[in-house]
């Protein structure tokens, strides 16, 4: 997966795109007393671990799907890559 990343293959821009995949969270309404005050820092904690689940879980998708299409095409990648001359390739 790494040689098909960095060899300018779309399997990066697969990657890119999956690890895109997070959800921002509504603004909260409340009153300004103490219970509601106290309320809205627990869903913005609330708010905060379950945005940076959603978000380990996007990039666990993105690091899934891009390994099994590298799997796939990396013979076709580096058949590709023996027959074209890049000058600012890394490899």
């Amino acid at each position: 997966m790494v040689y098909c990343i960095l060899s300018g293959s779309y399997i990066i821009y697969v990657f890119l795109w999956c690890s895109k995949l997070t959800i921002k969270f509504p603004g909260l309404i409340f009153s300004w007393n103490l219970d509601r005050f106290i309320w809205l820092i627990g869903m913005k904690i609330l708010f905060a671990i379950l945005g940076f689940l959603i978000g380990v879980g996007a990039l666990l998708l993105a690091i899934t799907l891009s390994s099994a299409l590298s799997i796939i095409s990396l013979p076709f990648i580096i058949a590709h890559n023996e027959k074209t001359y890049y000058d600012d390739a890394l490899f």
